[in-house]
C-alpha cells in the first residue's frame, strides 16, 4: 500500500488488525445495526480518532480530518479503505454506517477503559517526526480527549502501558473499520457531504508554468483567510466542487491555479463533516 505517514498507525509487526481485535470484542456479532432511517442530523461526537502532525508536506497536513467518528445516534463516517498505489492526491472517500442504540453504547463501553486511564507514550525522545493520534470520548457520563504521540511504535525501553497498547489496537481497528463493519452485520455505502472546504495554498515557482486558468464559480477573492488559520478557504457546495471533480470524494490536492498576479495556488479540497459546518 503506497501512501504516505498521515495513514492511519499501523499494527506493531506480528498483530493481525482484522476482526476479532482486543479492545473491541466485547461488541458482540449479534448486536446487528438498524437500517439507516431519516432522523436529526448528527452534530453530538461520541467517539473520534484523528492522526496529525509529524513530518508532512503543508498541502497533506491541510487534509488533515477526523479519520472516524462514530456520532451519539449511532452514524459512523470513516475514511474508507486504501487501494494498492493510492496517495493522498486522491484519498480514498468517506464511508457512512449506522450502528442501533445497543451497539453503540456496547462500541463506547468497551473503548471506555482505554481511553479514559491510558497517559502518555513516553517516545517523544526516542522517534522523532511521528504523527500524534487523539482520541474524543463522550458516552453521555464521561468524556475525554486525550492525545498520544507515536501511537503504534514499539517502545524498547520499558513495559507498554496495557491502556496504551489497547489503543494501539483501537487505532488500528478503526483504519480499517470497513472489515469491522461488514464482520458486524452493517450496511454501509459512501459517505456524500453537502460541502467541502477549499484551500489555497502558494506553490512553488515551478509550478507556475503548469498553473491552469481558474475554473471554478466561486471567485478566487471570495476565499478569505480565518482568524485562526495561516492560508485563505472558502465552505464549497457539493455541486461547486463537482464543477472541477467527481463528487462524492475523499479530498484531493494537486489543482493548481494562476493567482492572477503572477503567481500559482494550489486548490485543496477536504469533505467536511456535520458537526463541522
Amino acid at each position: 500500500m503506497s501512501i504516505d505517514p498521515r495513514h492511519p498507525v499501523r499494527p506493531r509487526a506480528g498483530r493481525t488488525i482484522g476482526l476479532a481485535v482486543a479492545v473491541l470484542a466485547a461488541v458482540p456479532v449479534s448486536a446487528m445495526a438498524a437500517e439507516p432511517s431519516p432522523g436529526p442530523e448528527p452534530t453530538a461526537v461520541a467517539l473520534r480518532m484523528e492522526v496529525g502532525g509529524g513530518f508532512v508536506p503543508q498541502s497533506i497536513a491541510l487534509m488533515e480530518m477526523p479519520s472516524f467518528t462514530l456520532y451519539a445516534d449511532g452514524t459512523a463516517i470513516y475514511r474508507g479503505p486504501w487501494l494498492e498505489g493510492q496517495t493522498w492526491e486522491t484519498p480514498p472517500a468517506f464511508r457512512v454506517t449506522h450502528l442501533d442504540e445497543e451497539m453503540t453504547s456496547q462500541f463506547l463501553a468497551a473503548v471506555h477503559d482505554p481511553i479514559m486511564t491510558v497517559g502518555p507514550s513516553g517516545l517523544e525522545s526516542v522517534v522523532a517526526d511521528a504523527p500524534t493520534t487523539t482520541f474524543t470520548f463522550d458516552d453521555g457520563t464521561d468524556q475525554r480527549t486525550v492525545s498520544i504521540y507515536a501511537l503504534g511504535f514499539e517502545r524498547p525501553d520499558s513495559p507498554q502501558d496495557p491502556a496504551l497498547t489497547a489503543l494501539s489496537t483501537l487505532a488500528a481497528s478503526l483504519a480499517d473499520f470497513e472489515s469491522w463493519a461488514g464482520e458486524h452485520g452493517l450496511t454501509t455505502e459512501t459517505y456524500a457531504p453537502d460541502a467541502y472546504l477549499g484551500m489555497l495554498v502558494p506553490t512553488a515557482v515551478q509550478e507556475i508554468g503548469l498553473a491552469a486558468e481558474w475554473r471554478l464559480s466561486v471567485p478566487m477573492d471570495d476565499f478569505v483567510t480565518p482568524d485562526d488559520g495561516w492560508v485563505p478557504q472558502a465552505v464549497l457546495t457539493s455541486d461547486q466542487v463537482a464543477e472541477l471533480i467527481p463528487v462524492p470524494n475523499g479530498g484531493v490536492l494537486g489543482l493548481v491555479y494562476a493567482d492572477g498576479h503572477g503567481g500559482a495556488v494550489e486548490l485543496v479540497i477536504r469533505p467536511l463533516l456535520p458537526d463541522e459546518r
